[in-house]
C-alpha cells in the first residue's frame, strides 16, 4: 500500500486509534500508556514523508536519515561558503563530504 498512512479514532472505545492505508486498517493502536497517541502522530508523520520521498521503498528511506543527517552536518561543518565579486556565492566543500552526502541519497532514493 503506497497510500497515506492516517489515523482515525474508535468508535467504541475512546482509548484506541486505528492507523489506517487506503481505508485499511493496519494496526489498533490502545493509549493508556503515556504519549502513546504522541507516538502515532510521530510514526504517521515518519511514514507519511518516507512514503513521499521514496513511494517504491519508504523504508529506504527511513534506513538512510541517520546517514543524511551525518552528510547534511558535515556540510554544514566542514564547507566554506564564499562571496565573489560578482555578488553570487559559492561553496566549497571537501570532496569526502560530497561523496558522503551522494552516498547517503543513493541510499534513499536507491539510485
Amino acid at each position: 500500500m503506497k497510500g497515506e498512512w492516517k489515523v482515525r479514532s474508535g468508535i467504541l472505545n475512546t482509548k484506541e486509534l486505528f492507523v489506517t492505508c487506503e481505508n485499511v486498517d493496519i494496526a489498533e493502536v490502545f493509549y493508556q500508556l503515556p504519549n502513546a497517541k504522541a507516538n502515532v502522530q510521530l510514526i504517521l508523520k515518519a511514514v507519511n514523508a518516507c512514503i513521499k520521498l521514496n513511494p517504491d521503498n519508504p523504508l529506504a528511506v527511513a534506513e538512510s536519515i541517520k546517514d543524511l543527517y551525518e552528510a547534511l552536518k558535515e556540510v554544514r561543518d566542514n564547507s566554506i561558503l564564499q562571496k565573489e565579486e560578482n555578488g553570487f556565492y559559492i561553496l566549497r566543500l571537501s570532496y569526502a563530504s560530497w561523496q558522503d552526502a551522494c552516498k547517503a541519497l543513493a541510499k534513499a532514493t536507491n539510485k
